[in-house]
Formats: C-alpha cells, structure tokens, sequence
C-alpha cells in the first residue's frame, strides 16, 4: 500500500506510520531499512526505533541511537530509560534519569516500578515521597516493594489510603500475604475483590499450594470459566506433589497439553520426576527425566538420587549419582548419598543371610 504512493505524497507521518507498523510486529530489518530510507527523521521516529532496539534486546544500539539523536523531547528520555530498566542496567537508569531535563509521571513510575521489583523499599520510598502527584500505578509499585521488602505493615497501610484500587493492586495485596504464608488475610482480601482475573486466582493457588484446599481452587476456577496459564498449572502440580496426589498431578499434567494446549515447560517435568520419585514409581521417574525435551538439571536427578536411595534401589543410584556428578563433580551430597548406598550394596553382596532374606 505504502509503495502505491508517488514519492510526492510520502509525508513524515506516513513515513512513521510504516516504520511503527514493522516495529509492532517485530520486523526489526524492515524497520531499520524503513528508517534509514526515510527522506527526514523527526522526534517519533527516533523513539520509534529506540523502542524497537530495547523490546529486541539491543540495548547498545537503543543506547547509541539515542546519544545521536538531534533533538528529544520527554518521550525520548522516558523510551531510553524503560530500555536501561527493562535491560536490569540500573545504573545506567539511574544516570539517565539525572540528567534528565525534566520528569513526568511516567519517569517517576518506571523508577519505581524497577525499585520495586527488586525490593530496594527505601529506593521506592524516596522517589514517591518527590512525586507531586500519584496515582494507582505508583501506589501498587510501592506496595509492591513494600512486600518484596517484607514490609507487610507498610504494604497495607499504603493499601488502606488508596482512594481507587484496581484489580493489579488488588492481586498485589493478595500475593504479598500468599507469598508470606498469611493465608487467611490472603483468603479475605480475595473474597473481597470486587473483580478477579486468572492472577488473582494463581496467586490464591500458589498461596496454598502446599494444602489440600489448592485443588479445591483450582476446581473453583474452572468452575468460573477462568482458563488456567503455565504458571497457573505450576501450582497444581506443586500442590499435587506436596500432598501426593500422584494420579490427580498426572491428569492436570495431560489436560494441561491436551485440554489447553499449553507446552509443558521444564518446571513442569520436573515436578512430574519428582511426583513419580516421591510415589517410588524409581523406573518411570528415570524414564521421564531422559524423555523429557529438556536436560534434567541437579534438582531433577537430585529428587530421583534420595528417591533411590530411600527405596535402596542401588543400581539405579549410581547410574543417576552418575549424572549429578557429570553436572556438577563437587556436589557434596551425591557423592555421600553415592557412599551410603554403595555401602549397602557392598552389605547385600556380602552377607549371604541378607540374600536370602531377599
């Protein structure tokens, strides 16, 4: 359609309505030939395609486009710094934002939003106490701190002054008490959400993933038409492993991939080997982890190591002890688990009335 145009008729916005259509649908090549053919950049365009760097991961190329740029305007600054946050380079952030000429709300957010994902409470204290103005976003970005910090108290109080709460901030109070093992104050706010969307329920479920009541949950959502995700099926098969429910752990595994049609991930395997190992299913425990379309990492062999063990099953422990110590020579407790059991096939071999007994 673009090409249709004479050259004539080709405006800048035109222009940048091409090159934000390929950014949107990650053609990052066709942008950056897009840009460079461009007759005359202006301010959106050079966002435009520092916005593209960063969501592809380029952020030296994000970084040295913007250092180019001729002029830039707040949306600029604000594009660079949720790059630098997105890209975890803190510092550069922190520089950045500065030098920055002036900020907005979207400034203030993003710095608080990064202070609170990785728990730094005093951090996204500081830079709500300089916002002039704050609204739900920067309210639930500090709550959000505030519980990654393990500041419960501070956490509600901030919940309690809200005048407006939406369903994020919600899910964020919910998730603070599930993640600290206050389940009942987790269950009241959840039954008093006005609204709930499958985060609330998977952070109901992850709460009690190590209880019984986590499968009634999940039945409950279902019930209300809520499609579970990936994370979601992590907390069932968490809750199945914990109370043993080997078969039920089996079922949602299966209607996970058929039902849903969602790729189990490696989490989800594993939990599966340990399920297995957990039920001395040793034989489809070992099956499965040498099956499964991902290499089993130390807790997966691990899980199956004390399984044999606790089962005495010596031969298959040496032949998993083999692959822990391929991943990892120096992990202590392979090489005792690995002692004890060759001790006890040693006995067995030895002692002809143990034989017998068998």
């Amino acid at each position: 359609m673009f090409e249709r145009f004479p050259a004539s008729q080709r405006t800048i916005v035109s222009w940048n309505a091409l090159l934000a259509a390929y950014v949107k649908n990650g053609c990052l090549k066709q942008a950056e030939v897009v840009f460079d053919s461009m007759p005359g950049q202006n301010v959106v365009s050079w966002t435009t395609m520092i916005h593209a760097y960063s969501h592809s991961g380029h952020i030296e190329k994000a970084r040295k486009l913007f250092s180019s740029m001729p002029e830039k305007n707040l949306v600029s600054w604000n594009t660079m710094l949720q790059a630098f946050i997105d890209a975890n380079q803190m510092n550069q952030a922190q520089d950045l934002y500065e030098t920055m000429p002036h900020w907005n709300v979207v400034s203030w957010n993003s710095m608080l939003a990064a202070a609170a994902q990785s728990g730094r409470l005093e951090e996204a204290k500081g830079i709500f106490s300089l916002m002039p103005e704050w609204g739900v976003v920067s309210c639930t970005s500090l709550i959000l701190a505030s519980s990654r910090a393990g500041n419960l108290d501070t956490a509600k109080a901030m919940f309690d002054k809200m005048p407006v709460r939406n369903i994020v901030a919600w899910t964020a109070i919910l998730a603070m008490y599930g993640e600290n093992g206050h389940l009942e104050q987790a269950k009241h706010i959840f039954d008093t959400m006005p609204k709930r969307n499958l985060v609330s329920w998977t952070s109901m479920l992850l709460a009690y993933a190590s209880n019984v009541d986590a499968m009634e949950i999940y039945h409950l959502m279902n019930l209300h038409g809520v499609k579970p995700d990936a994370l979601c099926f992590r907390g069932v098969l968490v809750a199945c492993n914990h109370i043993g429910l080997l078969y039920e752990g089996w079922r949602c595994f299966l209607h996970m991939i058929y039902d849903h049609g969602i790729s189990p991930r490696k989490t989800h395997f594993c939990f599966m080997v340990d399920s297995l190992s957990r039920a001395g299913q040793l034989e489809n425990a070992e099956s499965l982890a040498n099956t499964m379309p991902f290499e089993p990492d130390v807790c997966t062999w691990s899980a199956l190591l004390a399984a044999c063990e606790g089962h005495k099953d010596g031969e298959r422990g040496v032949r998993i002890a083999r692959h822990l110590l391929g991943l990892d020579p120096k992990h202590s407790a392979t090489h005792v688990v690995l002692s004890n059991m060759c001790a006890g096939l040693r006995a067995v071999v030895e002692d002809p009335a143990t034989v017998s007994q068998g």
